[in-house]
């Protein structure tokens, strides 16, 4: 089956679901896709706005400066379990803002995306 991982930011206790962005749970699955939760991630590390489709404070380096990981469920921190069940999930935020590039968009509403259980599909054809 292999080991699921998340992007936790352990400072804001927020996290982003690979899947909601279409990427696989595994490392590998999500780390090789392009416009998938890494950018996501870039988003919220950027220093800088220079080159983002659309600036928002709100997400626009949100997470500088804190401690963010990915961290997968079978880390001994069991931290993968305590965000799913306490933190909150900002995929749908940081998606709906990498949206306003218009590259990105066209990339996301082409594939599938999941819902928190990872069993229903969310869209197929728009973004959030």
């Amino acid at each position: 089956m292999g080991q699921y991982f998340l992007v936790v930011n352990t400072t804001k206790q927020e996290y982003l679901y690979p899947y909601k962005f279409g990427s696989g749970l595994k490392f590998r699955e999500f780390a090789y896709d392009s416009m998938s939760v890494l950018t996501g991630m870039a988003h919220l590390l950027a220093q800088s706005s220079h080159g983002v489709a659309f600036d928002s404070s709100e997400i626009t380096g949100r997470w500088i400066g804190d401690n963010v990981l990915i961290v997968g469920d079978y880390d001994r921190s069991n931290l993968c379990t305590i965000a799913q069940e306490t933190y909150t999930d900002i995929s749908d935020e940081v998606i709906e803002h990498m949206c306003f590039d218009p590259d990105v968009y066209t990339h996301l509403k082409q594939i599938i995306r999941w819902d928190d259980n990872s069993t229903v599909a969310i869209q197929t054809t728009e973004v959030a």
